[in-house]
């Protein structure tokens, strides 16, 4: 299992787009910008040639074809803006010549700039999935009730959490899952700050996930994926309908309050702004600098880790990783039940022995942790998480991948590399994506080409 998640993350997730992953614009718009530029510069040739009409036809032609095939979308409104003047311009009585300057003008600004917004925030495909399996999803909602939730302040508040399961199915998709859809796109903005339209485009974009497909009469392996902080599970397609297609169940815990929103049952749960505020001020960064230098300039190992040791204690984060650690396990024994329920449609579908978590960022972390509580992870990976936690003082015999960008980690700490080397004892292995950063903000993406951009070395 190690080996075949580790196949799928750096081949699929960080590839390049193919020709089934469109990221530039499309079709109607780009037609319509440049039957736009035509009107505006050709206007001359076009009236001497009696062409109004074949213009009218294909103007007329384009913008249908934009909003029923491509769909309207806030990026294109200064495109729409320049289509009016420029109709306008074009079929209009400017004889005044200010008059056709001020148009041309305003309409090629409106054009340049709407052009420039669609350009760099595209309605992109998303990579097809290259399994032979089709991709289903269910909802599953989980109440612990052996823990109390403690960022709510109600005292008989139990742990709830929903479970956004996806599996293989043999099924036709006829109804695609839209993109971030069921309001998540707007609530992710929210927690990153940006205006909630931002995202509205992702209305457009299909996902290879259909809700309710019928699941295939088959045991498959079963992954746990954990988020980052604020993330939800919905935001990993490329990892998970691959990984589906290829014969696994994905079993994606929404971490309540500490995710952009989660569904549970009728409920509507965002995160706790005042715990986030609460556990960031019990931050001492004074005396966590002063152990960071230290631990630097120190070249004693077994001083080295005390240090490290110390700084990861005093974290505030630390709370929050046990408790997704702790979502990871109770998410086990739910599955368990439901898979040895006779009655229930997930009734032997999950192979309890063939075990992985995967987690991004937070959940990376609190994945680690889960391979260390729970010897029934037979295999785990951490996406680019900050080792925060309990791991500085425990054993990790798990096999066990962590994936990193390739950051100057002279400038950027991260405790990761000290602690894996001081914590793993089994099989461990360390993906550096080179040059991602920089790949991300030069194509505006970050499915990368890993033959190009990755190595891979073993530790152990």
């Amino acid at each position: 299992m190690m080996f075949s998640i580790a196949t799928f993350l750096i081949n699929q997730y960080l590839h390049v787009p193919n020709k089934n992953t469109e990221i530039s614009m499309q079709l109607f718009e780009i037609l319509l910008i440049a039957i736009l530029i035509i009107i505006l510069f050709a206007k001359k040739i076009i009236v001497e040639k009696n062409g109004k009409k074949i213009i009218a036809f294909l103007l007329s032609t384009i913008v249908l074809g934009h909003l029923l095939f491509d769909g309207a979308r806030w990026q294109m409104i200064p495109v729409y803006l320049s289509l009016v003047i420029s109709s306008l311009y074009f079929f209009g009585n400017t004889s005044k010549k200010w008059l056709r300057f001020i148009m041309i003008f305003f309409s090629l600004l409106f054009l340049i700039f709407g052009g420039t917004l669609a350009y760099l925030l595209p309605v992109f495909g998303l990579p097809k999935p290259t399994g032979d399996f089709s991709v289903g999803t269910k909802d599953i909602y989980l109440k612990d009730t052996s823990r109390l939730e403690t960022i709510t302040d109600e005292p008989t508040d139990f742990r709830k959490i929903t479970l956004k399961m996806y599996y293989p199915s043999e099924a036709n998709l006829e109804n695609p899952e839209k993109y971030l859809g069921n309001g998540i796109a707007e609530a992710f903005a929210t927690s990153k700050g940006i205006p909630t339209f931002a995202f509205s485009h992702f209305d457009l974009i299909s996902t290879h996930t259909e809700k309710n497909l019928p699941i295939k009469p088959t045991t498959f392996p079963l992954i746990i994926l954990s988020h980052g902080y604020l993330w939800n599970a919905e935001l990993y397609p490329s990892i998970i309908e691959n990984l589906v297609s290829q014969g696994y169940i994905v079993a994606g815990i929404q971490h309540s309050y500490e995710a952009p929103i989660v569904h549970w049952k009728n409920e509507k749960i965002y995160p706790n702004q005042a715990y986030f505020n609460k556990m960031n001020e019990q931050m001492n960064h004074d005396k966590f600098g002063q152990l960071e230098v230290a631990f630097k300039e120190e070249e004693n190992t077994e001083k080295r880790f005390v240090f490290m040791q110390e700084m990861m204690r005093m974290l505030p984060y630390n709370e929050s990783i046990d408790r997704w650690q702790k979502d990871i396990s109770f998410t086990i024994d739910a599955l368990t039940k439901l898979n040895q329920n006779e009655k229930n449609e997930w009734f032997n579908k999950m192979d309890f022995d063939k075990i992985g978590v995967l987690g991004h960022s937070f959940g990376g972390a609190a994945a680690a942790e889960a391979t260390v509580f729970d010897n029934r992870i037979k295999a785990g990976v951490n996406l680019d998480g900050a080792q925060w936690g309990k791991l500085i003082d425990t054993t990790l015999n798990t096999p066990f991948m962590a994936m990193y960008a390739d950051r100057d980690y002279d400038v950027f700490n991260s405790p990761n590399f000290f602690i894996f080397e001081q914590t793993a004892k089994d099989d461990f292995y360390e993906v550096l994506i080179k040059n991602m950063l920089e790949e991300i903000k030069r194509k505006l993406t970050s499915k990368l080409e890993a033959t190009d951009w990755y190595y891979l070395r073993k530790l152990r």
